[in-house]
């Protein structure tokens, strides 16, 4: 288990797991290895200055390294928002309103993903008028998605837990690595040009350099980046750090390059 340091704002390791207390491992690209049975990492209150938005883009870089029947989630704002590999081993992203109601979902048909190489998935969602044009989502850099469902409706945001590599309950755990995770309610970004997907991911398919705080895609920082996958519970955007582990996740020993 981990436990937040108010000294440092950052979480620090109660017991020992080749984590730097009270920070990340350091150099280059980082990421967090999830077990996939008992590995997350949450904020137990709403971010600060989350607001609930027809708009939002996210960017994370994912690997899988077990295929089931169960459904694993990369993340999950309580009971509402979630992306995920689906049981049948796809991608999806489920999007809810402040009544539960569920007003999108996307499916995109990778085959098979669990196999442990480094993806990226890139997403912008705009609802108003609930229009298959303004939703926009590439996997390794390439158009990918079948919308199943669209509403003109608030995704809510404002959730009172928020988590890293489970579902709320905890459960669906991770089985894997996650880095780079940037996550932006009440944005939406034009994917169909390919200067812009460049800023998430370079020419070359690597992380691209989203600056200190994630602003350089946007010129303004997201709610949610955590480009070392989270580990040491450090979110660089405004919404503010995660403060809970669960179980022992751990550094990532191959990042994305």
């Amino acid at each position: 288990m981990g436990v937040l340091n108010r000294g440092t704002g950052l979480l620090d390791r109660v017991e020992g797991s080749g984590i730097i207390s009270g920070g990340s491992s350091g150099g280059g690209k980082v990421a967090t290895l999830f077990d996939g049975s008992t590995d997350a990492i949450r904020r137990t209150t709403e971010f600060t200055g989350a607001v609930d938005s027809k708009l939002v883009t996210f960017s994370i870089w994912f690997a899988c390294n077990a295929g089931d029947s169960t459904t694993r989630r990369l993340f999950e704002f309580q009971f509402r928002q979630r992306a995920q590999v689906s049981n049948i081993n796809n991608l999806q992203i489920d999007l809810a309103d402040s009544v539960g109601g569920q007003n999108a979902r996307i499916i995109f048909g990778m085959g098979d993903i669990t196999d442990s190489a480094w993806h990226h998935w890139l997403v912008s969602i705009d609802l108003n008028g609930a229009t298959s044009t303004t939703v926009q989502s590439y996997v390794d850099g390439v158009e990918n998605g079948v919308i199943s469902l669209l509403v003109d409706s608030e995704i809510e945001f404002t959730r009172p837990a928020f988590n890293l590599g489970s579902s709320a309950t905890p459960d669906g755990f991770w089985p894997g690595c996650l880095s780079e995770v940037y996550i932006n309610p009440g944005v939406r970004v034009d994917l169909d040009d390919p200067n812009i997907r460049l800023k998430w991911r370079t020419a070359a398919g690597k992380p691209a350099n989203l600056g200190p705080d994630g602003s350089k895609p946007t010129g303004a920082a997201p709610l949610i980046y955590m480009p070392n996958g989270g580990i040491d519970g450090v979110n660089l955007g405004t919404g503010g750090n995660l403060d809970s582990i669960i179980g022992t996740p751990v550094v990532c020993g191959d990042p994305p390059a």
